[in-house]
């Protein structure tokens, strides 16, 4: 098992390498000049100077990127200019709001993508199974953002049931309550959108095992179908869907940079934005650079636990 974790996680390791060399050009690439950006009204061709010197600006891209990935090496994530701290710093306070998000998204996504392919796969052609397919065929063309923007629309404006943004309320007092309340609409968002693709997989893979020997062999016994189905074909359909949820906890994470954003919600996503507007650089690349491994830690994560529970999986 250590061995396969090494191997998965040597697959990982040029991911995060190429995220970090992708982000770091695109950002280099982008008309203007940082300084100029960060400092705005205040700017004078003095602090412009130290600026540019301070990121590096006045020097080759290669040697700049070196000079990064030396100074992360040495967990110096670098000094964010537009939020005046350090990157580290301000990555790790936003973290817990996105990691919040995205949790919240994920078990959406698992409860109601699971839930839904098992019982679409069970009611195969009936009425249930269409509704239930055609709610999937929807949920997998909705973009994210437009959903947001609807959810907002009918709960926040027109019933006034949820609040539309932000993380806590003046009148919550940024109580666990408060904070739950705020965090059901982008977590709808997120988890609806990714529970469409779980539930899809999960219908396909369902009805493959429900044509198994064992699963006429357990009716013959008179068991129950709810046991049936529940019981014995899901253990043995939900090794195959790990994958296909490992990559859906990515999904979530990526999608918080427009759900955060749409919702107002205080993670590195809305971060990340903000970031990109104001031209910091150090911030920019140290968030996404988290969120790469976040990614690669989680798929990491899935690949294990299928091979724990299937251990003739070797890839």
């Amino acid at each position: 098992m250590i061995l396969y974790i090494l191997k998965r996680l040597g697959f990982g390791i040029p991911v995060v390498i190429g995220v970090s060399i992708l982000v770091f050009l695109l950002m280099a690439l982008i008309p203007g000049d940082p300084a100029l950006a960060l400092l705005g009204p205040y700017a004078t061709e003095e602090n412009t100077e130290q600026i540019r010197e301070q990121l590096a600006l006045d020097q080759p891209l290669p040697h700049r990127y070196a000079t990064w990935i030396g100074n992360l090496a040495r967990g110096d994530f670098g000094y964010a200019y537009s939020v005046d701290r350090a990157v580290a710093e301000e990555v790790a306070e936003r973290a817990g709001a996105t990691l919040l998000l995205a949790g919240a998204a994920f078990f959406i996504c698992v409860v109601l993508g699971i839930g839904v392919g098992v019982v679409a796969a069970a009611r195969q052609y009936s009425w249930a199974d269409r509704l239930l397919s055609l709610s999937v065929m929807v949920g997998i063309s909705t973009p994210a953002f437009w959903l947001g923007l609807v959810l907002i629309v009918v709960f926040s404006i027109q019933l006034r049931w949820l609040p539309s943004g932000g993380m806590v309320s003046i009148e919550g007092g940024g109580s666990v309550f408060d904070i739950l309340w705020h965090l059901v609409l982008p977590a709808v968002t997120l988890g609806f959108i990714a529970a469409a693709v779980v539930a899809r997989f999960v219908r396909t893979q369902m009805l493959e095992v429900l044509r198994q020997d064992f699963i006429r062999t357990a009716r013959a016994k008179g068991l129950s179908e709810g046991r049936v189905i529940w019981g014995y074909a899901l253990r043995a359909g939900i090794v195959a869907t790990l994958p296909v949820l490992g990559l859906q906890a990515g999904f979530v994470l990526g999608g918080a940079v427009y759900v955060e954003t749409i919702f107002q919600w205080p993670g590195i996503g809305r971060m990340l934005v903000t970031a990109i507007a104001q031209r910091d650089l150090l911030l920019v690349q140290g968030g996404v650079l988290v969120v790469a491994v976040f990614y690669v830690l989680v798929n990491l994560l899935a690949d294990v636990l299928q091979h724990a529970l299937d251990p003739r999986i070797e890839r």
